[in-house]
């Protein structure tokens, strides 16, 4: 009966009525070893009921590691450290794949102390081991203590390369990838992603033509994620013919590679093309997402396209269900200022009580400036400078706001 019970566990953990005879099963049957009490547990994991698996789990007269185990990574996903904590403690018999779990729980979790005490106390280390607390390094500490830390792991594999790329900025990601060909690591997806777009970033083409290459050598030309990287790489370094070419080759395209190229005509001040080409994935058969419409939306901004705009931003959830997100907004934001309606982008924050980035504040600023809107002008740089105090560019546009408001009540003063 015990293998017929765990192939009905595992039939289809999407349907609550196979659960429910499954714990019926369970419960019918007269003898039940590890394997049963095992399986009845993370069939309840895999069906989300944490707290039915708990109950199993705490009537269970023996525990192997795994059950253990799948218990701590689902509390750990739950965000509750401290049970998760308390069960580790209590194990009996801890393998590395039960640490290396607890570690990156607490990483994930923010609580690299924690995650860094467990490492030290750990009997054996493997190079997840290694990898959870250089992607913690990255997190908590920042680049400088991750590279002390890389230098001496003495364990490591594409992973650990791609972890110190991604903490990377542009010019030392560069760098890494030369180290990690020279020293023999082949690079993979998560390679090519950053450094292609440290290339696009810094605008060298050169380099960029060379991933390219080697991205061709190493069997990538058919990923999706590689190929989008490789539109906007060429996208940002002026050379859209280049980006148009390799999205005609990627053969069939996804989601994000439309988005990519959907990016790159809008990067280029190419309205029309880049909702042609949104037409186009539409009748593809393939539904946007928020980075569609991101792209949308930046097309519009740089285009001056108000009323295309306005209709991108309300298909977003009429249409497609879909949330805009704070990058949405301050597309919108910025396409107002730069059209003179300050009033309307400044109403258009307060409505939706959304937490726009800086810098487009700053641009709401600049534009009061411009458009001579000084009365907002100084609602805006005070907001600015609540949250940043030290913000020297809005000191610097206030005193020109108020410059240009006093020397024009000067100029009506003598016209009059």
């Amino acid at each position: 009966m015990q293998p017929m019970f765990a192939m009905l566990c595992y039939l289809d953990m999407s349907t609550w009525d196979i659960m429910t005879k499954a714990s019926k099963l369970f419960s019918q049957m007269p003898n039940r070893d590890i394997v049963s009490w095992t399986t009845m547990v993370i069939s309840h994991l895999q069906a989300g009921k944490i707290e039915k698996a708990r109950s199993v789990f705490e009537g269970m007269p023996e525990k192997d590691v795994a059950v253990w185990t799948a218990m701590i990574r689902e509390l750990l996903q739950e965000g509750d450290i401290k049970e998760a904590r308390r069960l580790f403690n209590d194990m009996p018999y801890r393998d590395i794949v039960s640490w290396n779990s607890m570690i990156g729980g607490c990483i994930q979790n923010n609580m690299f102390g924690d995650a860094l005490e467990l490492f030290m106390l750990m009997p054996e280390r493997d190079i997840v081991s290694w990898n959870s607390i250089l992607q913690g390094y990255i997190q908590q500490d920042g680049i400088i203590r991750a590279q002390e830390f890389f230098e001496k792991m003495p364990l490591m594999d594409e992973t650990s390369w791609n972890i110190m790329l991604s903490g990377n900025q542009k010019e030392e990601a560069l760098v890494i990838y030369s180290k990690m060909i020279g020293n023999g690591f082949q690079p993979d997806q998560g390679t090519f992603g950053s450094v292609i777009s440290a290339c696009g970033a810094l605008a060298m083409l050169g380099f960029g033509r060379a991933l390219h290459l080697s991205v061709i050598k190493t069997g990538f030309e058919h990923d999706k994620v590689v190929m989008s990287s490789l539109i906007t790489m060429y996208s940002k370094c002026g050379s859209v013919n280049d980006a148009v070419l390799v999205f005609e080759r990627t053969g069939k395209q996804d989601t994000v590679t439309w988005n990519a190229m959907i990016a790159a005509k809008a990067y280029h001040g190419s309205a029309a093309e880049a909702f042609d080409l949104y037409s186009s994935m539409l009748k593809a058969g393939l539904a946007p997402d928020h980075v569609t419409f991101l792209g949308l939306l930046t097309a519009c901004a740089h285009g001056g396209l108000i009323d295309k705009a306005w209709e991108c931003f309300t298909s977003m959830g009429q249409d497609w269900q879909l949330h805009p997100k704070p990058a949405h907004c301050a597309c919108m934001v910025d396409l107002l200022g730069r059209s003179g309606l300050v009033n309307e982008a400044v109403d258009f924050i307060e409505h939706r009580h959304i937490d726009i980035p800086m810098h487009t504040w700053e641009a709401l600023l600049s534009a009061c400036r411009i458009h001579g809107n000084f009365k907002l002008g100084e609602t805006v740089a005070k907001e600015i400078l609540r949250v940043q105090p030290e913000n020297g560019s809005a000191y610097l546009l206030l005193s020109k706001i108020s410059l240009q408001e006093k020397c024009g009540r000067m100029q009506q003063v003598l016209g009059n």
